[in-house]
Order: C-alpha cells, then structure tokens, then sequence
C-alpha cells in the first residue's frame, strides 16, 4: 500500500481548515494540530526539510491530532514542513 501525501496549498481550503501549525517562529517546539482529513492514524508522518531540501526532522508514526516537537537542536533558518 502507498503512503498518501498532502500538501496544502491556497486552494486546499477544507484541508487547511485541519491543519494548525504554530507558533511561528519556533523557539523550541514546534505544535501541529492534524485534523480528521488528515489524521490516518498510524500512517501520517512528518517531516521538516531545511532549505537545501534534506530532512532534518522525521516523526515516520504520528498517532495523535495533537503532537509537539521538540527542535531546539535545529539552527536558525527557513523549514518546510
């Protein structure tokens, strides 16, 4: 079976509505709050990818709507997530 992949864009606006992210900036850690269309329990994944577009953040089994990174590691800059 394939892993579904979302991304959201401006016209994604029912997808949008699921997805919190914030604060932004991050200082320390990162909260996402993943809606009912997004949520596929055991099967969502996130990543942050650095500018370069390596991944410098993988979370492969987010099992929750509510979940916290901690990325103080990372250094200052611009993520994708």
């Amino acid at each position: 079976m394939t892993p579904e992949t979302y991304s959201i864009g401006p016209d994604d606006v029912a997808l949008n509505q699921n997805v919190g992210i914030y604060p932004n900036p991050v200082q320390t850690e990162l909260s996402i709050f993943l809606g009912d269309t997004a949520l596929n329990v055991g099967k969502t994944s996130i990543k942050i990818y650095d500018g370069a577009g390596k991944i410098v953040f993988e979370n492969k089994s987010v099992t929750d709507k509510n979940v916290k990174f901690d990325l103080s590691d990372l250094k200052q800059g611009l993520y994708f997530i």
